[in-house]
């Protein structure tokens, strides 16, 4: 049985023109079973409430930007040494690890390599991540 995952996305800030990808928050998360898929699905998710072509950005992301996978990772679960991290600290090591790792993706191209630039939206998807359950 394919296990869904948590996928962060982090979409090209620009270079997509296509009518309402400007609107679209490019920092996300979503389930899903991989890294592809879950790009495809964030952007539908997208589509009513910012009128998208989702297909078609997704056929953009895949063939001019060097595929759908790109724009996914994995967000990362932390498991501490019983006693070792409450919830509050395992919680603030998360969201550094992935405000990290979209500085990092996005560091060459915007030039934005500080980690803080990206907290606020990591903390609104890490919000969204609390309340489900993959088990």
């Amino acid at each position: 049985m394919i296990k869904n995952k948590r996928y962060i996305i982090a979409l090209p800030k620009q270079g997509v023109n296509v009518n309402g990808y400007g609107s679209i928050p490019k920092i996300g998360g979503i389930i899903d079973v991989s890294p592809s898929r879950a790009v495809t699905r964030y952007l539908f998710r997208c589509k009513e409430e910012y009128n998208l072509q989702p297909k078609l950005i997704a056929h953009l992301l895949n063939t001019s930007f060097g595929g759908l996978e790109k724009f996914a990772f994995e967000f990362p679960e932390i498991e501490a040494e019983k006693g070792k991290l409450d919830k509050g600290e395992k919680d603030r090591v998360t969201e550094d690890m992935v405000a990290y790792e979209i500085a990092q993706r996005y560091s060459t191209k915007y030039h934005k390599e500080n980690p803080l630039d990206y907290m606020e939206d990591v903390r609104r998807v890490v919000q969204g991540f609390e309340s489900l359950d993959l088990k």
